[in-house]
């Protein structure tokens, strides 16, 4: 196959005036060398004006195939406790965390899982809410909290007054509340309606209660 040159009359060729590209020339990076156990040898044998090339068996082959990919995998593979909670395996768990990222990198993965994520979050201390939290504390995140002190705290008889009491001195505590859904507005006033039924002093309490917006009958 040729590519034929047309050449077309002055009257049928384009009107639309040339354009300058620029054009910028970035170069290629050289090469890296081949190492001693990835190098092949090539024998060229001349037989009848073809060249015959000879690499290593297919055997040789497969197996660094297999251990590079080996290698690469193992460099990309997320912690053991991210891939036991992905899994539904309950043998390896996150820790408490002890960063800011850290709660946001777990709190994605444990909430995969309802047990995880109650284990999680009763394993942190109350007292390091306003650390681990700071930025983290979105709608989603903070709903999640709210429907694990009802469902796992005050339904189940424990008090959850000393997770409120922490959880306002997030610096996102004051946004966070802002939009909070009809539903976890629902969800707080049950927990404080329950909290007033078991702690004498309400003054306390109904402080508390005002910093979630939440109004408490005496």
């Amino acid at each position: 196959p040729y590519i034929q040159c047309i050449k077309r009359p002055p009257h049928l060729r384009s009107k639309a005036p040339l354009r300058r590209i620029p054009v910028e020339d970035i170069g290629l990076p050289s090469p890296a060398p081949p190492s001693s156990h990835t190098s092949s040898h090539t024998s060229s044998a001349q037989t009848g004006g073809i060249s015959e090339v000879t690499s290593h068996p297919p055997e040789a082959l497969a197996t660094s195939k297999v251990s590079g990919d080996t290698r690469v995998g193992q460099a990309e593979l997320p912690p053991r406790d991210v891939i036991a909670i992905a899994t539904g395996s309950t043998a390896v768990e996150p820790g408490v965390p002890t960063s800011a990222l850290q709660f946001q990198i777990d709190w994605k993965v444990v909430r995969r899982n309802e047990a995880s994520l109650v284990k999680y979050f009763k394993a942190m201390p109350p007292s390091k809410y306003p650390a681990l939290l700071q930025q983290s504390l979105e709608t989603v995140v903070f709903s999640d909290i709210l429907r694990l002190l009802w469902q796992h705290y005050s339904s189940c008889g424990g008090s959850c007054l000393e997770e409120l009491r922490w959880l306002t001195k997030v610096s996102r505590f004051q946004v966070a509340v802002m939009f909070l859904s009809k539903k976890d507005k629902e969800l707080l006033r049950k927990i404080f309606e329950d909290l007033s039924h078991q702690r004498g002093d309400q003054s306390e309490l109904r402080a508390l209660a005002r910093e979630y917006n939440v109004d408490v009958q005496e």
